[in-house]
């Protein structure tokens, strides 16, 4: 080795040990500026640019496109971090892919947000409004339902974590029907919000505050951390509607407790942070829940470039179906699953968010991803055209819903996860079309 190549290794490896001990915000400048990926730039110009054209499509800052493109570009940003050794330098390819999808998705939200036979405003005789009868009867149906539930289970999550016993959340709930019962759950406290916000009766007010704090509760008590977030962003949304300047002054201090329970919920299921995350420092406890929330965000991107690193899986509809429920679900599809899980795809297995488009990703690969971008695209498009068109309780809600899936679009893909399926459904149901009763009077 002359004297220049060893010099120029030593100063690779300088850089190296300097960005492993450097975790300020300042690598992340480093880093882009450095060209770590001429491609990152890329990304984050033509999101920087989304969002102006998202306000002109939307006439308003805060809309699913520009939800999505912050969302999107906190994980890229977040990501260049790299605050743990799981965490490798993404491949080009990675952002082509990310890129792909940002972009079908903006396509597809333009185009379904004006297209005009989308119309879908309440007709004559649909219904305008669900009945404080109808909710109690939701939350009293779901009610028995969990009943059954921790029967079927013998027990509760929180009681096996308290108790030491082996069973985990994953044990918990009857397949298929356990989807379903957390999609009422979810359609229920939506329900009762927008009722505890609009009635005029006090009787109504208590009713719909012991329904939304039982099942957040049960929900904390099932240790269910996707729940709780799920519950809690559909509930900020329709908050933001009917009471915007509660939101302004409640969002920062819900957002704060909501992290410190997201940790304290982590800690419970994954005894030592340290030894799951490789964090290069030495984490500060009391900090917990922003260190599990920085981890969940960007191992998605890890994840994501370590299956776009591997050769192409194409594993097809067998590994799609896997979002159908698990009494239709093929055994291909389990095969398929197992498959993917052990091809190396997952950096690590205490880290399983990959996005919403990983799954299509190893099915059908870029294709895939354009795919399942332009499908959220149009059915974000789709939801926003019906708020402007016509902002009524079933609008707010079902946007509420479209949000939520858009927001953790980064965790998974929960527009095929069966509880927002069954609540989208249970939603246009209870809002659907009045049956005609008969006339009584005869003409002469």
């Amino acid at each position: 080795m002359s004297a220049d190549e060893w010099h120029c290794s030593v100063e690779k490896r300088s850089r190296r040990v300097c960005c492993r001990n450097d975790c300020s915000v300042t690598v992340v400048f480093r880093r882009l500026c450095n060209g770590d990926s001429v491609l990152v730039l890329a990304y984050i110009g033509i999101s920087l640019l989304l969002l102006p054209a998202s306000y002109w499509v939307c006439k308003r800052w805060i809309n699913p496109l520009s939800i999505y493109v912050v969302v999107w570009l906190a994980v890229v940003l977040l990501y260049q971090l790299r605050l743990s050794e799981l965490q490798d330098v993404p491949a080009d390819k990675t952002y082509v892919v990310l890129l792909a999808a940002l972009c079908f998705f903006a396509l597809f939200f333009v185009i379904f947000r004006f297209i005009p036979t989308l119309s879908v405003g309440p007709k004559e005789g649909e219904r305008r409004s669900v009945t404080h009868t109808q909710i109690v009867f939701l939350s009293l149906a779901w009610l028995f339902a969990e009943i059954i539930e921790i029967v079927y289970s013998k027990g509760l999550p929180i009681v096996w974590l308290l108790t030491g016993s082996s069973k985990t959340y994953f044990d918990y709930g009857i397949p298929t029907f356990h989807g379903l019962f957390n999609s009422v759950a979810l359609v229920t406290i939506l329900l009762a919000e927008y009722e505890l916000f609009t009635a005029q009766k006090h009787n109504i007010w208590r009713d719909d505050a012991i329904i939304i704090g039982a099942i957040l509760l049960f929900y904390v008590c099932l240790i269910s951390r996707q729940m709780i977030v799920s519950a809690a962003v559909e509930l900020l949304v329709v908050l933001a509607f009917l009471k915007p300047k509660w939101t302004k002054r409640l969002l920062l201090p819900l957002i704060l407790v909501g992290i410190l329970l997201f940790g304290v919920i982590g800690n419970f299921r994954t005894s030592n942070f340290n030894v799951v995350s490789r964090f290069k420092t030495t984490p500060i406890g009391f900090l917990s829940g922003f260190y599990w929330v920085y981890m969940y965000v960007t191992m998605t991107l890890a994840n994501i470039n370590r299956l776009v690193g591997l050769p192409p899986l194409h594993l097809g509809f067998p590994l799609i179906s896997q979002y159908l429920p698990s009494v239709l679900r093929p055994r291909v599809s389990r095969e398929a699953a197992y498959q993917l899980f052990n091809s190396g795809a997952l950096v690590s297995s205490n880290f399983t968010a990959s996005g919403y488009f990983s799954v299509f990703y190893a099915a059908y690969g870029v294709l895939g991803v354009l795919i399942i971008a332009g499908l959220y695209g149009a059915v974000s498009g789709w939801s926003s055209h019906i708020l402007m068109n016509t902002r009524d309780e079933r609008s707010i809600l079902v946007f509420a819903v479209v949000i939520q899936v858009i927001i953790l679009s980064f965790f998974d893909n929960f527009l095929l996860y069966l509880p927002d399926v069954f609540q989208l459904l249970i939603l246009l149901y209870l809002f659907r079309k009045k049956r005609v009763q008969p006339s009584s009077e005869y003409a002469d």
